[in-house]
């Protein structure tokens, strides 16, 4: 994963705004998704107002998230954008028990406590002075 941050760093184009790689991002995932759903004949999606709205909804979330990636990985160095699948875990944790009710293991707390630790770390590095002769 850290490979393909640096790599992505080094090489994403600079003309290339967010829309367009989320266009595209999208756009492949659901030509995918809908080419095995025909292939495995999954695509039993009823047609009905609750269900057209909450892919909506998805859709909304999916596009704003993607432009949020795409404008945080043009801003952050590769180290610190690693950390964004565990935001994103993070997140998701978090709007799964007060959104839905979910009921967390207890193993998941210590396991979050390490991830915002760990951001804690990052950030607080990213923020110190340098002492003279250091490398960083």
């Amino acid at each position: 994963m850290g490979g393909a941050n640096v790599y992505r760093a080094l090489h994403l184009p600079a003309d290339a705004g967010g829309e367009w790689l989320s266009a595209a991002t999208l756009l492949g995932s659901a030509a995918l998704l809908t080419s095995y759903g025909v292939a495995v004949d999954g695509l039993q999606v009823p047609v009905t107002a609750g269900a057209l709205a909450a892919l909506g909804g998805q859709t909304a979330v999916l596009v704003a998230g993607y432009l949020l990636y795409f404008a945080l990985q043009r801003r952050a160095e590769p180290v610190t954008f690693s950390f964004m699948g565990y935001v994103s875990m993070l997140t998701g944790v978090l709007a799964g028990t007060l959104l839905f009710h979910e009921v967390l293991h207890w193993t998941t707390v210590p396991a979050l406590g390490l991830i915002l630790l760990s951001l804690k770390l990052v950030v607080s590095a990213r923020t110190s002075p340098v002492p003279h002769g250091a490398v960083r």
